[in-house]
């Protein structure tokens, strides 16, 4: 079931799902959560499995004409924050994936 945070004033769109180590999936560019389901759905067998639609994309608002990576990344940890998950295994697919990165940098 999808959930809804407000991070700075923008509605986030999210998806949490099992119990254990929590996995974050991040999607691609023009994509949504709904390309992880089938992964959530095995993953949340053994994980807390969290997905987000990425500022811009699915059921998220838009936070300007353009989002760095930066921007995103900074979405999802106040996001993460926000849902008191202080550690987390981060997997991204294309633009998710280079979000993930930049999330380490932070």
């Amino acid at each position: 079931m999808k959930k809804h945070l407000v991070v700075q004033n923008n509605k986030i769109c999210y998806t949490d799902t099992g119990n254990g180590p929590v996995i974050v999936l991040l999607h691609g560019y023009l994509e949504s959560i709904d390309i992880w389901e089938g992964f959530a759905t095995e993953l949340s067998k053994t994980h807390q499995v969290i997905c987000f639609d990425i500022p811009g994309h699915g059921n998220s608002d838009i936070l300007a004409e353009k989002h760095s990576m930066k921007e995103i990344s900074v979405m999802i940890a106040e996001s993460l924050k926000i849902l008191g998950i202080k550690k987390c295994f981060m997997i991204g697919h294309s633009m998710g994936g280079y979000v993930t990165l930049m999330f380490h940098e932070l």
